[in-house]
């Protein structure tokens, strides 16, 4: 059986498992607001759950086709922090009970025709939004306060200039998502209203109003704000003279092809209902970008190392601080007021591709990583700490001494 670690007499030759792993790669992560549980899903269909500080896996059901991914609804007291959804390659989405013992099925349906990345419920509790990977997104009325049973189809949307869907986010107030794609677009979906739709002939709804906005160089990106060759800039000097090249300023405007968008999430500290982060793909990497609707291009790009890409962005519940993953398998805490002051976790191997997901415990002192090399790491975290280095700065409050000699200056 794959993923096991087995321990063999050499006397009879008796075999005890000693852990049971996901047979390959953990493909996501989920973890409990109210306990220190987790539930993670792996390219070989399987959904365990675990006690991520004793190290110990509770129970696991294996189900056909890969499961891309898991999430659990918050606590109530109706739901007891006990429902999760789990979206597969097939299409499948399987709604699920945990037990004290094990995993049942409460649900199970064919949401999309392809494969389903996303499957993610909205902080209030009422709602259950999935993404497919050719651009479709699903949303279910919910209520986890109440009717647990209830899972009703609202609406179908196809995002027509997608590609594939990279990532997808919930505002905290629930009534929005937005979206990550592949073509370079960012979208932002406001919750939708049963009332005010007909889905008596279908529930795939057309031009319905959502706000668009699509990746674009910055103004430090454009080859004119480059370092230029001096020799190259006279000969174009002199054909301007001639009348062979245009002006500068009658010049089209310079841009990028369109990358993809790798990962987002709404700026927490900084106005999160305009604002958001994200990094991208091609010659945008090496950064990630502070964006704004109301911002043709980014505000501010912010520096990483060259040639590496995102698998993960997200803020903690406060909006304090931002959680990164990359896909050299690092994960970095920082705050965006300081990003230059990081927390480096450097865990994982760096050869799996990545870390499938990394959350934050209920109370925010651990953070449970699980990666593509089907490992699951527990870090303990001192929130306080983390937050007051990020804020420290050695040289506040010292008043400068200028010894160069008034000659040189």
């Amino acid at each position: 059986m794959k993923g096991r670690l087995w321990r063999v007499s050499t006397e009879d030759y008796s075999a005890k498992i000693v852990f049971d792993y996901n047979a390959g790669e953990i493909t996501d992560m989920a973890i409990s607001d109210a306990y220190n549980m987790c539930v993670t899903c792996g390219h070989d269909g399987t959904v365990k759950v675990w006690d991520f500080l004793r190290a110990d896996a509770y129970y696991s059901q294996k189900f056909l086709g890969k499961a891309n991914c898991v999430d659990i609804m918050r606590r109530s007291e109706q739901n007891k922090g006990r429902v999760v959804a789990c979206g597969f390659e097939t299409g499948i989405l399987r709604i699920l009970q945990l037990t004290d013992s094990n995993i049942e099925i409460a649900m199970v349906m064919k949401a999309h025709d392809g494969p389903i990345d996303y499957a993610l419920y909205a902080p209030n509790q009422m709602t259950l939004c999935t993404a497919s990977r050719n651009g479709e997104i699903f949303f279910f009325d919910i209520n986890g306060h109440l009717e647990l049973g209830k899972c009703t189809p609202i609406c179908l949307l196809h995002l027509e200039n997608c590609g594939r869907i990279n990532d997808l986010k919930w505002d905290t107030s629930s009534k929005h998502i937005l979206v990550a794609c592949e073509s370079g677009y960012v979208y932002e979906i406001e919750r939708p209203d049963p009332a005010k739709l007909d889905t008596s002939d279908s529930y795939l709804i057309e031009n319905y109003p959502m706000r668009t906005w699509k990746m674009k160089m910055m103004e430090f990106q454009m080859k004119k704000n480059q370092k230029k060759d001096e020799e190259e800039e006279e000969k174009k000097r002199r054909a301007r003279l001639r009348g062979e090249l245009k002006n500068e300023d009658d010049e089209e405007e310079e841009d990028w092809d369109p990358e993809g968008i790798t990962k987002i999430c709404y700026n927490e500290s900084d106005d999160p209902k305009n604002n958001f982060i994200v990094g991208a793909k091609g010659q945008y990497k090496g950064f990630y970008y502070l964006c704004s609707f109301e911002s043709a291009r980014p505000l501010k790009a912010i520096a990483i190392e060259p040639n590496l890409s995102f698998c993960q962005l997200s803020f903690n519940s406060t909006g304090e601080f931002l959680i990164m993953t990359l896909d050299n398998s690092e994960i970095r805490l920082l705050s965006i007021k300081s990003p230059d002051r990081q927390l480096v976790i450097k865990q994982h191997d760096k050869h799996a591709n990545g870390i499938a997901s990394a959350k934050l415990n209920f109370d925010e002192r651990c953070l449970v990583t699980a990666g593509k090399d089907g490992m699951l790491f527990v870090h303990a975290l001192d929130k306080f700490m983390l937050i007051q280095e990020s804020q420290f700065n050695a040289l506040d409050g010292v008043a400068g001494i200028d010894f160069m000699p008034e000659a040189q200056v």
